[in-house]
């Protein structure tokens, strides 16, 4: 099947700027001590420190529209909450376990009368996570101020499933073999993938009831959350993050700088990535592209078509010459022995995406990655 890509709708991070009329705003901060009243959860079976990702999902029917609808939201490592299929934010902050993060986020922005869906993906690489990372065993938590019929505070309804297309991608001795802080890349196998997983109509018996991630307590309440002047049956301290919430925002990728002897053969490659392009079965297509300056951002490649296909991202601040060396960052070519000039690569931490088939399936890391230079692999 023909496969079209687009490329490319980019999340920007800035590090300095607030989100403006962002739900993860808040005016006021909370204080370090508050009595929490949800509790941690995970899913009931799968492994609490190996490599995992999971969805978490929460039904909320409501009489009316909200003026607002404050809630309090953690992990370990990380989380992606959406409320309707829309995107909240993300978190926590980095901390230590006596010092664990939680974000705050008003969801009634995107909330709406009758039956609305709260979803949350949560993730731990474990090992494979990045460096400065610390971490106890995946776990999820959401208290919400409202209570009564309106509560969605974990764990009561939250229901969860193991995602098993995607997971870090093992580096290999026979490539770029360099020590990284940064961990592993990521890989999206498209056919495993659970594309429906934020939809309403998503079912099946992947889906289970959440269950507490403290599995070595015999007591019913070792999962609840506290404090971090508090001590409890939980290892996560909790902590206010003072921190403002980081922008979002689209961004140019980068332009393309070197096409392959066969990219060149498809013309619609002209105008990519400002434009869609599409290509047929059986090319190995080698796109190089270049942002002029280094930015950090989330990358979204949506794919048509392209099944058995495999597509690498490869993410770099400068060019490789053959011996692994970094030259001039504006050269794309370096000069063998000879003198004939033989063209830099990227290497760096890479994604993989393997497409299904689907139409408009979408690849994105969980986390963001840094790069001058994209190199795009299509097979």
């Amino acid at each position: 099947m023909r496969s079209i890509l687009t490329f490319f709708a980019l999340a920007l991070v800035s590090l300095a700027l607030p989100a403006q009329n962002n739900a993860q705003t808040q005016a006021q901060p909370d204080p370090p001590h508050r009595e929490w009243q949800a509790s941690w959860i995970t899913h009931p079976t799968a492994p609490l420190r190996e490599p995992l990702v999971l969805h978490f999902r929460r039904s909320l029917d409501l009489v009316a529209v909200l003026a607002s609808y404050p809630v309090r939201v953690s992990a370990d490592n990380r989380f992606i909450l959406y409320v309707n299929g829309h995107r909240v934010g993300d978190g926590p902050a980095r901390g230590d376990l006596a010092h664990w993060r939680y974000q705050r986020f008003d969801l009634a922005p995107l909330l709406q009368p009758g039956q609305n869906l709260i979803t949350a993906t949560v993730w731990n690489f474990g090992v494979y996570a990045p460096l400065a990372q610390i971490s106890d065993r995946t776990a999820f938590l959401l208290e919400s101020e409202a209570g009564g019929a309106n509560s969605i505070s974990t764990p009561e309804g939250w229901l969860v499933e193991v995602e098993p297309g995607q997971r870090p991608l093992p580096r290999v001795a026979n490539g770029f073999w360099e020590y990284m802080a940064a961990g592993w890349g990521e890989e999206i196998d498209g056919a495993r993938y659970d594309w429906e997983w934020n939809s309403p109509s998503a079912v099946g018996p992947a889906w289970v009831a959440a269950a507490s991630p403290i599995r070595e307590s015999i007591y019913a309440t070792a999962n609840k959350a506290h404090s971090a002047d508090v001590i409890g049956d939980t290892i996560w301290g909790l902590v206010p993050d003072a921190l403002p919430a980081m922008e979002f925002a689209q961004t140019n990728p980068g332009d393309i700088v070197g096409l392959d002897s066969i990219a060149t053969e498809q013309p619609s490659l002209a105008h990519f990535p400002g434009e869609s392009a599409g290509l047929p079965p059986g090319v190995h297509v080698h796109i190089l592209l270049d942002r002029k300056t280094l930015t950090t951002a989330f990358p979204r490649l949506t794919v048509s078509g392209g099944k058995g296909a495999k597509i690498r991202l490869t993410y770099a601040e400068a060019l490789y010459d053959k011996d692994q060396h970094k030259g001039d960052r504006d050269s794309l070519d370096y000069n063998s022995e000879n003198g004939i000039p033989h063209p830099r690569v990227a290497l760096g931490l890479s994604d993989n995406f393997l497409p299904d088939g689907g139409a408009h399936r979408s690849f994105e890391p969980l986390w963001w990655r840094t790069w001058r230079y994209l190199d795009i692999d299509i097979e």
